[in-house]
């Protein structure tokens, strides 16, 4: 295994950092969804700043939290198993979303899991492929 810790630096760490990536831009939606149903006059600039601070802080110890989470549920499965409930899971969302009823928050909520969904499925594509690189060839 020569030479792939350079194809690959960091290793768990690494695609630890990719879920959390992926997964901030649905956590923060939520998190502002969330404060902006607290109170519906307009907030004055600190306590807006504070509260996006608040919010940033939030998302990236949720996000990185849900890596976690995802990466140890993907370690305990096969990546089959954790590509179809997955994929069920992304396309149970897709339905939520799209069907014609007015649940404003149950739609939300259905897009913010979806998208956690795809990032969590993105990383067993990823993993599926990062362990394909450290497997060695049967010698004849």
């Amino acid at each position: 295994m020569e030479g792939c810790e350079s194809l690959a630096p960091g290793g768990p760490a690494a695609l630890s950092t990719r879920i959390s990536s992926l997964a901030i831009v649905p956590i923060h939606y939520a998190l502002i969804e969330l404060v902006a149903g607290l109170d519906s006059t307009p907030l004055r600039a600190l306590v807006t700043l504070v509260a996006m601070g608040m919010i940033l802080a939030s998302s990236v110890i949720l996000s990185r939290a849900f890596a976690t989470s995802v990466d140890t549920w993907i370690s305990s499965v096969s990546p089959a198993v954790a590509s179809v409930a997955l994929t069920s899971l992304v396309a149970l969302c897709a339905a939520i979303c799209w069907y014609p009823f007015e649940q404003a928050t149950l739609k939300f909520a259905a897009f913010v899991v979806g998208q956690l969904a795809i990032a969590a499925l993105l990383v067993v594509r990823n993993r599926r492929a990062t362990q394909s690189l450290f497997t060695k060839p049967a010698l004849p």
